[in-house]
Parts: structure tokens; C-alpha cells; sequence
């Protein structure tokens, strides 16, 4: 299984790693789908 990952910062200073699930209503609309793990507090 391929994986995706994706190291997302946020404005507010919260850090998420995401595995990043593509499907098509996600990529027409800008959206990221996946699982995610928080890194920061």
C-alpha cells in the first residue's frame, strides 16, 4: 500500500501528519482527506 504523507502547520501553530486519500470530490474542491496524526500540542 502506498502512502501519502503530508507534514501540515496550521495559522494557529498546531503540526499534523496526514496520509493523504485522493479521490475526486477531494481534488475538485481543494479538501484534504486522510488519516491523521497530531504532532503538536
Amino acid at each position: 500500500m502506498k502512502q501519502n504523507l503530508i507534514k501540515i502547520t496550521t495559522t494557529f501553530h498546531n503540526t499534523w501528519l496526514v496520509d493523504q486519500k485522493k479521490d475526486l470530490f477531494s481534488e475538485e474542491n481543494n479538501i484534504l482527506f486522510g488519516d491523521t496524526l497530531r504532532l503538536s500540542i
